[in-house]
């Protein structure tokens, strides 16, 4: 994995910390939905188990989606842009090597 996705996985995982866990579920299926409509039925799986699984709530869904974007920050782009801009704007403020 390349440097940049690590240090926007470490970003995301960090602005998912920040939200409400009410808006979590919402991002993640209508980025499922996207990553159906363009052919990666894998990531939408993914991330429909991720709101759906007996986890998906508070912290648990915090921690996990956290853990789902810095293992796989390539499905950020299915995200919508005001998610990505608020992503990249912690991946600039971010230490180098920071976790």
């Amino acid at each position: 994995m390349a440097t940049e996705d690590k240090t926007l996985g470490r970003a995301a995982a960090a602005y998912i910390k920040s939200m409400d866990p009410f808006e979590i579920p919402r991002y993640f299926l209508d980025a499922s939905t996207e990553a159906l409509y363009r052919g990666d039925s894998d990531s939408c799986w993914v991330m429909r188990n991720l709101v759906n699984g007996p986890d998906a709530y508070g912290d648990h869904l915090k921690a996990n989606a956290g853990i789902l974007l810095i293992e796989r920050p390539q499905i950020l782009k299915y995200f919508p842009d005001e998610f990505n801009r608020a992503i990249a704007s912690r991946a600039q403020t971010q230490p180098a090597g920071a976790h």
